[in-house]
């Protein structure tokens, strides 16, 4: 088993402390277990039956975007009322599409059927937005060997995803934003 580099904890000690509360942290493998993550859980300080999760060393992994790597790195946040125990698996899952199969994750990036996987419901896609819960707290990271910046995913039903497709990411965001979308909750539903 691998430890975590002091960039690593350094960066975990810096989102911790931003995000929640009572902050703990778990290896996740892929299915081969020839891959792995860590992952933190922190308490929602608000609504302590909400968590929040969050990778750490994901921003290890060179970032493509367009086929061409990228200067900063990404860590993924996610959050989910504590009855969702599959949200780590969700956030695991996604590290390791980008981890090994390079997949783009930036702004807007869906990953379509992604919640299938692990829940039944309406919110079947992730979709990747900036992590607007902390926008007054949270700024990129400047670590020496990397600049980190962050992304948080939400889930959206095939009718968002739709409507993101016909009116683009902003337009989608803007109606999550205006519904006043429980973005912990992956048994709402969809608001078109």
């Amino acid at each position: 088993m691998t430890t975590a580099s002091n960039s690593n904890k350094a960066l975990a000690k810096y989102i911790t402390q931003i995000v929640g509360i009572r902050p703990s942290a778990r290896k996740y493998w892929d299915e081969s277990e020839s891959t792995d993550i860590d992952l933190f859980t922190c308490v929602d300080p608000l609504n302590h039956s909400c968590n929040i999760y969050g990778t750490i060393g994901l921003s290890d992994t060179p970032l493509r975007i367009n086929g061409k790597e990228q200067k900063f790195r990404l860590e993924l946040l996610a959050v989910g009322h504590s009855s969702y125990s599959f949200v780590p698996n969700l956030l695991a899952t996604s590290s390791f599409y980008v981890m090994k199969d390079n997949w783009e994750c930036n702004p807007g990036t869906v990953f379509e059927s992604l919640v299938t996987i692990y829940h039944k419901g309406d919110m079947k896609h992730l979709m990747f937005t900036y992590p607007y819960l902390w926008e007054d707290k949270l700024n990129n990271l400047e670590l020496p060997d990397k600049e980190v910046t962050w992304l948080l995913m939400i889930p959206i039903s095939d009718q968002e995803l739709q409507y993101k497709s016909e009116y683009g990411y902003s337009a989608l965001e803007d109606r999550l934003e205006e519904n006043n979308v429980d973005i912990f909750d992956f048994d709402r539903k969809s608001i078109i």
